[in-house]
């Protein structure tokens, strides 16, 4: 993600702004973002609301925000792959 971010950062098509604002994780790069690219970021802040801490110039509150959504990712992800999984030992056992 971010090795894409430093190769487009001079001259990103849209489609890459929309990207990286959904996607990026680290705090620095998303405050840069935001800074450089106010009405993008303005309206990513409609679907993934830490956005507007970068907006806003808060650094502290986007880095724990984006802690608080990786926690909720990773909750996810392991709800999401528990049942494949015993599934998975279940074929295995067979």
């Amino acid at each position: 993600m971010e090795a894409n971010y430093f190769a487009n950062q001079a001259d990103p098509s849209p489609e890459q702004l929309t990207f990286w604002f959904q996607e990026l994780r680290t705090p620095e790069l998303l405050f840069d973002l935001a800074q450089a690219y106010p009405t993008p970021a303005t309206e990513a802040a409609a679907t993934r609301n830490l956005i507007q801490h970068a907006i806003s110039d808060d650094v502290p509150a986007l880095t724990l925000s984006l802690e608080a959504e990786e926690r909720q990712e990773r909750l996810e992800d392991r709800a999401y792959w528990q049942p494949l999984k015993l599934e998975l030992e279940l074929l295995r056992r067979r």
